[in-house]
Formats: structure tokens, C-alpha cells, sequence
């Protein structure tokens, strides 16, 4: 058997294709088909027809795999162009069955078609353990008490009443959310940094790998895989991430009426959270933020993770998350150095803060020096006093 030999590079000429998040004109369904149906073309007459040399699928033949370089009729080629045209026209009926308000039908299309066990096997849901180091803020109140360190995990149940609809929120069903590093909470939050006093913040430690749906960004994805990978597992999962790209494109677009009361975008990411409720073997989902500019940063680019509860209860907080982390109690933003303090830093991680970069017109400032530095400076010097 032999295999395609390919880099990173390989990717370059088709950068918009996998180019998120999405900004539309327009009606949203309108806007997702016309996106969906664009990549099913490119895949179909670029992809298929020419990488698909020795990649093997499981559960397709009583032995559980077949060999794709056999034969001359591009049998891997059209398999996967089916398994991917198959969980288009879902993610379609879905939003269309929801938009005619049958919610029960719409998630059933969706939960039907990921269950496939052809497209289940080789979605992009890999081991998570980047940096062992996840950040957290929260916005506050002169009332608020936050003196525990469950006041920076997710709502507890009894408050679930405070949980909002958001992208990959569901109303009353609490998550925790955090982000690789601050810039990116700072972003999500959009927290004005002259007024920190309003913020708190804490860093979680990572015990163990997580095991979720990965939607990244092309740049990332070779960067954080296809040049870790070779030959067989390369290819494989080049694929994984081809198969998996239309739920990130239904995933990506940026909400056009920040003030509506429905928002179409959140469709699909609310039903893939819904799905991986029940499935315990997958923990969450890593995703781009809508609100960064990606072209603004070097070498790092910070990504979110949602974790849904596991266990649910009349009140309190999920022990199954609980589990997964180490961390400190939250402490205000205001209170981070005027300089860059890195002597609690695990050397790792002051490599990764080191390399980091914001372009600023045509200036590039160090992370260090930026707040968001110096703000996981604070956070970190507090883990680091909790675990002595």
C-alpha cells in the first residue's frame, strides 16, 4: 500500500475554502446551503478525486477496514464525498425542520445521521492536552460573592434559571466554558480593560486529556497535527478533519443581529452540545472564536473549549467536571502587575508567552507586555501559592 506524501503546505491553495469564522448578507439558511454546497464541490472535484490513495475507513467489510488503493474506480474517493454529502443534507434538514418549528424531528435527522457509525469513526473528535492550562473570567458585581472557587466554575443548578441561549449554550443547562488563554475570555467577554475591577479571573490545571470534537481553523490544524503526523495516520486524519469540516462551517457564522431573540446561528452548535450530552464518550468542544481576528496574531492562536455538565442535580456542581481540573480560587483583574512576572510560570508556558505576538497596524507587541499577559501573570502566581 502506499500513501500520498503531503504537507502543510499542501493546504495553502485552498485557504478559503477552510476559512472561518463567517460574516453573510442575507437570509442564514440561504447563506449556510450556498457555504455547504461550495465545499461539497470543492471536496467532490479537488479532494476525492486525487487523495485518497491507501486511507482505510473502518466497519465498511467483515474484517473492518478496507483498502481504498485497490482497484481504479476511486471507490474511497466517492465513499467519503457520500459520508460527507450525507451529513450536509442533514444539518440542511435539520435547520429547515427547525425553522418549520418541528424541533423533535430536527434534532432526530441531526442525532441519526452523527450515530452513523461510518461518519461517528472518523469525525475530529481527538485527545485534548495542548497546555494543561485553561483560563476562566466572569463579570461581577458589588454584590456578587466570589470567595470560593466555585464562584468562577459554571452556574450551579439551582441557578441554572441565569443560564442564557448562547452559540454553544443552551437556556438552563449550565457548561463551563474556558478559554487557551485570556485574550481570547477577554474577547468573548469583551471586557473593557480600563475597568478590571468589574472582571474576575482563575486558571484551571488540567489533569488529564479530554477527549472532544475539535473545530479548528486550518492554520491550527497543521500546526497542531499534520506535522506531528505521518504516513497511514496522517492521511487518516486529514480526512477525519475534511469529513468533520461542514459542522464547523455550520458552527462559524457570526451572528448577524446581536440583539434578535432567535438566532439561526446557534442551530446546529446548540444540537451538536445537545448530542454530546449524551454521549460519554466525548467531553466537549474546542472552537475558534467568532469575535477574533485571526490575522492579528503570531504564531499562537487561542481557541475556547465547552465542557456541558455530566451529572445533574437539584443543586451544586457537576463532580464529573469538578474531576477533570485543579484550580484557584478567582481574584479581580485589577490587581495584575504593571510588569510582566513570570517566576511561577511552568518554563513551557513561558516559552508559549514568549512566542506569542499581536500585530498592531504594522508593530508587533510581545503577549508578555500586552494586559492579557500580565493578567495570566496574576492568575498563575495565585495557582501556583494554592499548590505549594
Amino acid at each position: 500500500m502506499k500513501y500520498i506524501t503531503y504537507n502543510e503546505h499542501y493546504f495553502n491553495q485552498f485557504e478559503h475554502y477552510f476559512e472561518i469564522p463567517y460574516a453573510y448578507n442575507g437570509e442564514f439558511h440561504l447563506a449556510l446551503k450556498s457555504k455547504l454546497h461550495e465545499y461539497f464541490l470543492f471536496f467532490k472535484h479537488t479532494i476525492a478525486p486525487n487523495f485518497f490513495d491507501g486511507i482505510v475507513v473502518p466497519g465498511l467489510d467483515d474484517e473492518g477496514e478496507i483498502d481504498f488503493s485497490k482497484g481504479d474506480d476511486n471507490t474511497g474517493g466517492n465513499h467519503f464525498t457520500s459520508l460527507i454529502s450525507q451529513l450536509i443534507d442533514a444539518i440542511n434538514e435539520a435547520v429547515d425542520l427547525h425553522y418549520q418549528g418541528k424541533l423533535y424531528e430536527s434534532y432526530n435527522s441531526f442525532y441519526n445521521v452523527l450515530k452513523n457509525q461510518l461518519i461517528y469513526d472518523k469525525l475530529l473528535i481527538m485527545n485534548y492536552i495542548p497546555s494543561k492550562y485553561m483560563f476562566r473570567l466572569r463579570k461581577v458585581s458589588n454584590k456578587d460573592n466570589y470567595e470560593n472557587k466555585y464562584s468562577i466554575f459554571h452556574l450551579p443548578f439551582d441557578l441554572r434559571g441565569k443560564v442564557a441561549q448562547q452559540r454553544y449554550s443552551i437556556s438552563g443547562f449550565p457548561s463551563l466554558y474556558l478559554g487557551e488563554d485570556v485574550f481570547v475570555c477577554c474577547k468573548e467577554l469583551e471586557v473593557d480593560l480600563s475597568r478590571r475591577s468589574d472582571y474576575i479571573g482563575s486558571v484551571f490545571a488540567l489533569k488529564g486529556a479530554l477527549k472532544v470534537f475539535q473545530f479548528l481553523r486550518i492554520e491550527q490544524f497543521n500546526d497542531r497535527y499534520v506535522k506531528t503526523y505521518e504516513g497511514h495516520n496522517r492521511n487518516n486524519i486529514i480526512y477525519d478533519y475534511f469529513l468533520t469540516f461542514p459542522l464547523i462551517i455550520a458552527c462559524s457564522f457570526r451572528v448577524k443581529d446581536a440583539y434578535a431573540s432567535f438566532k439561526p446561528e446557534y442551530i446546529i452548535p446548540q444540537m451538536l452540545l445537545s448530542f454530546i450530552r449524551q454521549d460519554s464518550k466525548i467531553d466537549g468542544i474546542l472552537y475558534s472564536s467568532t469575535k477574533v481576528d485571526y490575522s492579528e496574531l503570531k504564531n499562537e492562536h487561542p481557541y475556547n473549549l465547552v465542557l456541558p455538565v455530566k451529572n445533574i442535580d437539584s443543586v451544586g456542581y457537576c463532580d464529573t467536571l469538578e474531576s477533570y481540573f485543579n484550580w484557584c480560587s478567582p481574584i479581580q483583574l485589577k490587581n495584575a502587575p504593571r510588569k510582566f512576572d513570570n517566576k511561577n510560570f511552568p518554563e513551557f508556558v513561558t516559552r508559549r508567552m514568549t512566542a506569542k505576538g499581536f500585530y498592531n497596524g504594522k508593530k508587533l507587541s510581545n503577549y508578555s507586555n500586552t494586559p492579557y499577559g500580565k493578567i495570566e501573570s496574576l492568575l498563575f502566581n495565585e495557582l501556583h501559592f494554592l499548590q505549594k
